[in-house]
């Protein structure tokens, strides 16, 4: 059986405060191999992490997602990163004079690289007969034509 969220929040907080790499109360990373054995399942799923998460955050910790670990972090250890300064933020502020201009232009372009003329009624000869479907044309479709792929963040296989 594996550990529930709460358990596993208690055990990453326990490393945060964890005296390793000569630091304590610092931010960490940890291998998805890790988590999974801490946790005490084969795949991670993402609710698995949002309940680790929610549970980490009640202390005031985060769980961030990269692909190949994850981080435990405090807002106190973020404190040092740089902030981006209101000048600079300025330049990037929405405009709806300039922003909607450019979002139109930017459709008007998508919609030319999709412009068909226009049909006219008789373009095409369809009887009847050409609109059914033989099912012997279709035998080599698979009814569960599906893509699976392994998503290395979680170890999971995942269907679309």
């Amino acid at each position: 059986m594996a550990r529930s969220a709460s358990k596993t929040a208690e055990i990453l907080i326990e490393l945060y405060e964890e005296n390793f790499a000569n630091e304590s109360f610092e931010a960490f990373r940890i291998t998805w191999q890790d988590l999974r054995g801490i946790v005490g399942v084969p795949k991670l799923t993402p609710t698995d992490l949002r309940r680790i998460d929610r549970e980490l955050n009640y202390s005031g910790n985060v769980l961030i997602r990269f692909d190949n670990f994850l981080v435990v972090v405090q807002e106190s250890d973020l404190k040092p990163l740089r902030l981006v300064p209101p000048r600079i933020v300025e330049q990037y502020l929405y405009d709806e004079r300039v922003d909607s201009d450019e979002d139109e232009e930017e459709e008007e372009e998508e919609d030319d690289d999709f412009i068909v003329d226009e049909l006219e009624v008789g373009d095409f000869d369809l009887d009847d007969d050409d609109l059914d479907v033989d099912e012997d044309e279709n035998s080599d479709c698979d009814e569960k034509n599906v893509l699976v792929e392994d998503d290395e963040l979680t170890g999971t296989k995942s269907q679309s």
